[in-house]
């Protein structure tokens, strides 16, 4: 009985002690985001697609000029298969 109060004393403070944390966490995740124009894979497929004519293949979390930034992969209506880079800090689009 001693052992089950004493548990659910630790856990209470232990949930206590977690919530400002998760909550700092959760503030600086929403400023990053915040600094970043292009804050998904999609949107990053979208923009390449509007810029470029073909078919999204395939799209992946890259680094882009030292910035995070997306790597899309497409091919053209000839069949031929390039890749588009997106910077998500600037959203600039450039073909590699």
């Amino acid at each position: 009985m001693k052992y089950r109060f004493l548990l659910t004393i630790l856990l209470g403070a232990s949930l206590q002690l977690a919530q400002p944390t998760a909550a700092l966490a959760q503030m600086n995740n929403q400023g990053q985001q915040q600094a970043l124009r292009v804050t998904s894979g999609d949107q990053a497929a979208g923009m390449a697609a509007s810029r470029y004519p073909g078919r999204v293949l395939k799209v992946s979390r890259s680094q882009v000029g030292g910035n995070p930034g997306y790597r899309i992969k497409m091919v053209s209506d000839d069949g031929k298969v390039f890749y588009v880079s997106v910077d998500a800090r600037t959203g600039r689009v450039g073909r590699d």
